[in-house]
């Protein structure tokens, strides 16, 4: 297979169709790549550069460049060849033309269009050769690919995955999602791949729970409807700045209280709550479970910072001591490279830094009044306040390019959005005390570390001799 690039780095590139042994064929004078067509009997390819206003062909070893025409007045956007004759279709003006193949003579125009023609198309009879296949005994149970030298590929469609037999497609890949939510509407939302964005509005406690706890099950009735109202309550809230985070080891919810200056944190496994209180008010709230650590933006009337702690809001240090112009500064931690995502509200100033607070790096695009991030695979997906749409971008440098995509539903208020592609981590590691009973709590379990945690108290109560219950 052959295909044009037009990106920071113009080229025109082939590899075996299934992927492989990709071999870089023009790199240099190459501005906009287009309209690629093969010359099968002579093998030779063909293609068109809008900027420069050339078309060229080449030999399909990747030998023996030569330019066919050069003309200031034309716009090739597709390309046919049939016999001796070359074929384009002209962005400019509206038209087929045709010319010799070899050396540009004889240039004609085929007919014209009141509308822009872009794809064309030769069909030809050609003489049939007969050439091995390896594909043709269905070696695949889905997909087969070629490769070089009568070789093949196996692959899977969306979301399944190659077993280890290298051709049988095993399982369905669990979809990574994001709960969106706004007004008090709550959607489950899926990005696709291939396809456009799906999503789908979440109408009960029960399938919310489903979608946002992985051992939901386990939740009593009043647990999966307190869960749901919560993020509920906190999209329909206008009036003032809240954020809400979810711990799936310790399967406590972390309830950002800017008016009252404080942080909530209700177990889902008793239902009950603490809080922890501060000095200033907490906007956005980072939990990263799997590191027993918490990430919260604390902000006055004129400026925010970033600060870090355990889950149980102990070791309170200042992280970033930037001061942010606010009011929110949404954040995010990817798994994969260990860093924290971060915007700016006021500034739409995307950038990330590593885990332990170094390497620090600005992204190229902005996210103007973002007021909620999240991270799935190579994308970072970004909410605006009282937006309908849902933005990303690559979470690398390598692409210069923002999407967007809007969602045609009435939605309305502060944007809260969550990723629940939680880590399948149970299987591989011991459970932590946390996650057994309830660490023995009569109300909170907090975890400290690895290998402690500490059992909290609503403002009421104090800890019993055990350091269990409340009382």
């Amino acid at each position: 297979m052959y295909w044009s690039d037009w990106g920071d780095h113009p080229h025109i590139s082939r590899a075996d169709m299934n992927g492989k042994f990709r071999v870089p064929m023009v790199t240099d004078n190459l501005r906009w790549p287009n309209g690629l067509t093969i010359d099968y009997i002579y093998s030779r390819l063909y293609w068109a550069d809008a900027k420069l206003k050339t078309i060229e062909s080449i030999s399909l070893t990747g030998t023996d460049r030569r330019t066919v025409l050069r003309e200031t007045e034309i716009h090739p956007f597709s390309l046919a060849v049939f016999k001796d004759r070359l074929f384009w279709s002209d962005w400019k003006t509206k038209s087929i033309e045709i010319c010799n193949k070899s050396n540009g003579e004889g240039r004609a125009t085929l007919l014209r269009e009141d509308r822009i023609i872009t794809g064309i198309y030769v069909y030809q009879p050609l003489v049939k050769v007969h050439i091995d296949n390896p594909c043709e005994s269905n070696p695949c149970e889905e997909i087969c690919l070629l490769g070089g030298d009568l070789s093949y590929t196996c692959a899977c469609g969306l979301n399944k995955t190659l077993g280890n037999d290298g051709r049988t497609c095993k399982g369905i890949k669990e979809e990574d999602g994001l709960i969106i939510a706004a007004g008090g509407v709550l959607l489950n939302y899926h990005h696709e791949i291939l396809r456009k964005p799906r999503w789908n509005t979440i109408e009960s406690p029960q399938q919310f729970a489903e979608l946002f706890h992985p051992q939901s099950r386990s939740l009593t009735i009043d647990s999966r409807y307190r869960m749901y109202e919560q993020i509920s309550r906190i999209s329909r809230d206008n009036e003032t700045f809240a954020t809400i985070a979810y711990d799936h080891k310790e399967n406590n919810l972390y309830l950002g209280n800017g008016e009252d200056k404080r942080i909530d944190v209700m177990s889902l496994s008793t239902t009950k709550m603490i809080f922890f209180q501060y000095s200033e008010e907490p906007r956005t709230i980072l939990l990263v479970p799997e590191k027993e650590a918490m990430f919260v933006a604390f902000c006055s009337d004129s400026s925010c910072h970033l600060d870090k702690m355990s889950m149980a809001g102990s070791g309170r240090r200042r992280f970033l001591g930037d001061a942010f112009r606010g009011p929110r500064i949404p954040l995010a931690f990817d798994a994969q490279t260990n860093r924290i995502f971060w915007v700016d509200q006021g500034t739409g100033k995307l950038e990330s830094i590593s885990f332990d607070g170094h390497d620090r790096k600005e992204l190229k695009w902005r996210f103007p009044e973002t007021v909620s991030l999240a991270i799935i695979e190579d994308r970072i997906f970004g909410v605006s306040d009282n937006s309908k749409g849902i933005f990303w971008a690559s979470k690398n440098d390598g692409l210069t390019y923002r999407k967007e995509f809007n969602l045609t539903i009435p939605m309305e208020g502060n944007v809260v959005m969550m990723n629940i592609n939680y880590p399948g981590e149970q299987s591989t590691r011991e459970l932590h005390e946390c996650q057994t009973d309830n660490g023995g709590c009569s109300h909170v379990c907090l975890i400290l570390s690895k290998e402690s945690q500490m059992c909290g108290c609503p403002e009421e109560m104090v800890l019993d001799e055990d350091q269990k219950t409340c009382k």
